[in-house]
């Protein structure tokens, strides 16, 4: 079953509207920039250095853990409340999906670090923190934003999702199954998410994951949130983009597991994706990937499209996008920028292609994608 994406509301260091976001992103425009509460030894044992990230300034420059999540959660609530136009009716009454940071993820990939203390340190404390946090918890962080956002409806949290960079899609596939099921028509699907705290930058660091002068193949941290409001049905002839298909697989030479790529698992849910929805047919095959610099992904990226050209050659002609390029690595919410992207792409006419695949790989080996399609015409305008 497909949903059609209303309105969009959407917070990340290139801006805090999603059209503005999308524009600056299509201009190549990078605000990454030295952060100042955050330095790293690098090469020189005498020398430290600031890392470079791309951080909301206005939003959660001062602000650590919930609080940058938080700050990212009101300002996407915000632009969301300003792209509807209440008229009857109550938005309020349309569940919310979640998609956030696992509490333990920086207590993961531990086994590459360098400092034995520090490992065994690591260790215990990873006993000690559940993998998932709590409904409560979670429902009280957002109640905490719509009254900073100042949203005037009530809250109600459906279901939550905390599996990495595949978060938005699992509570996508979430949300689409309630909807088949009948228990609803119209939801809010949410996903935020930054790599810009000093416990997750201390963990990038220590697993040797990060960008610097000494690793030039790291990754350079971002932060993000982003709404959707979806409905059920077929796609309508007002509205943002279609949701067209979700797909799942499993990477067994995951980034946790220590072991080269084979990018299997990835051009596994790729053919999924083409088998399904006969993708990319006739259209140009136009894909947004979370691929974030780092040599593990390089090589993921590299096999997965070795072995989907070996299957149909029309992927040796894929126009790929990458947004942490320009957004940096959102984590968690990244499939939702890039859905973020591909709407404005085809609401300001600059999309290569009626359709769009958008793909995730999860530091664990689970790989998602999603395709997206164009709406027929016009623009959607949601009245709740």
């Amino acid at each position: 079953m497909g949903a059609n994406i209303l309105a969009i509301g959407m917070v990340s260091a290139l801006g805090l509207d999603w059209e503005t976001c999308c524009a600056a992103s299509r201009c190549g425009i990078s605000r990454a920039a030295k952060l100042d509460h955050y330095k790293i030894q690098a090469g020189d044992p005498y020398a430290v250095e600031l890392v470079v990230g791309h951080q909301v300034d206005l939003l959660t420059r001062g602000f650590e853990g919930r609080g940058r999540l938080l700050q990212l959660l009101a300002g996407a609530l915000r632009d969301l409340r300003r792209a509807i136009t209440p008229r009857r009716g109550d938005v309020g009454s349309l569940p919310f999906y979640l998609s956030l940071p696992a509490p333990h993820r920086t207590l993961t990939n531990i086994e590459i670090t360098l400092d034995e203390e520090l490992r065994e340190e690591m260790r215990a404390k990873r006993a000690e923190i559940p993998a998932v946090q709590g409904l409560e918890a979670i429902e009280a962080l957002l109640s905490q934003a719509a009254d900073l956002a100042q949203w005037p409806y009530p809250v109600q949290l459906a279901a939550v999702s905390q599996s990495g960079h595949t978060a938005t899609i699992d509570i996508l596939d979430q949300c689409l199954k309630d909807m088949a099921s009948g228990r609803i028509s119209h939801a809010i699907v949410g996903a935020v998410d930054s790599l810009l705290d000093d416990q997750t930058l201390a963990w990038l660091g220590n697993t040797m994951r990060l960008k610097h002068a000494a690793l030039a193949t790291g990754l350079v941290p971002g932060e993000a949130a982003v709404f959707f409001v979806l409905s059920a049905g077929q796609s309508e002839p007002k509205c943002l983009a279609a949701i067209e298909r979700l797909a799942f697989d499993q990477e067994d030479y995951s980034l946790e597991s220590g072991k080269s790529p084979r990018g299997k698992g990835l051009s596994n849910v790729l053919r999924k994706i083409a088998g399904a929805a006969d993708w990319p047919g006739t259209d140009s095959p136009w894909m947004l990937s979370d691929h974030n610099g780092e040599a593990y992904r390089a090589n993921d990226w590299g096999w997965a499209l070795q072995r989907l050209i070996a299957s149909n050659p029309r992927f040796g002609e894929i126009q790929s996008w990458f947004p942490a390029i320009t957004f940096g690595d959102t984590g968690g919410a990244s499939t939702a920028v890039g859905v973020a992207c591909a709407a404005a792409a085809w609401k300001r006419a600059y999309a290569p292609s009626p359709r769009c695949c958008i793909s995730a790989s999860s530091d664990g080996g689970r790989c998602a994608a999603l395709l997206v399609a164009k709406p027929p015409f016009g623009e959607a305008q949601y009245y709740g």
